[in-house]
């Protein structure tokens, strides 16, 4: 069985986590450290040439910064002169893209997380509090919806998701609160 492969697409709050990435043999974490200063944190097996590129909602590159011939680093990046708004935090390598989203316009304090835990399983977690219900969707390559979990919670969960018996093994998950999108991941 082949292991998923995440191209994550995660929204947070500023006083969120981000995680880009946490397989077994890699992690690309973005936290914020205090308010507009976020912390990238890029672990690997090997040494890799790493670009990090922060882009506007429209897609327009704002900042790069290149990391070579490291296994490890940590970064500080400073937001503060950023306006409200949307924001793509790319962090590219040999082996892929890991993408997070930021939204500075959001005030509620929930931020959410997919990562893959094994092959063909993830796990969804939901921090902060929220007044109403939490929808986790499962969409296939096609855009049907294959499932979907509604969670009442008031500060938050984590659940384990096995996508084993999804035909064709191409989906979506989305995590969404109200008209919020809190998170999206591709498993492959």
């Amino acid at each position: 069985m082949k292991r998923p492969i995440v191209k994550a697409a995660l929204f947070a709050v500023l006083t969120g986590t981000v995680f880009l990435s946490n397989a077994q043999d890699k992690m690309v974490r973005l936290d914020s450290e205090k308010e507009n200063i976020y912390q990238l944190t890029y672990l690997n097996h090997k040494d890799s040439n790493i670009k990090v590129q922060w882009m506007d909602n429209s897609g327009k590159v704002l900042f790069t910064d290149y990391v070579n011939h490291r296994k490890s680093f940590t970064r500080n990046y400073n937001a503060e002169r950023l306006p409200s708004g949307h924001y793509l935090v790319k962090v590219t390598d040999e082996e892929g893209e890991y993408l997070g989203f930021l939204d500075k316009s959001q005030t509620s304090g929930i931020n959410a997380s997919i990562v893959p835990t094994e092959p063909s399983k993830a796990k969804v977690t939901v921090r902060g509090e929220t007044k109403a219900p939490v929808h986790v969707r499962v969409i296939d390559k096609k855009g049907k919806l294959v499932f979907h979990d509604e969670v009442k919670c008031q500060t938050g969960f984590s659940r384990q998701y096995d996508l084993s018996q999804l035909a064709g093994k191409n989906v979506i998950i989305e995590v969404t609160t109200g008209d919020s999108l809190l998170a999206r991941a591709e498993f492959k």
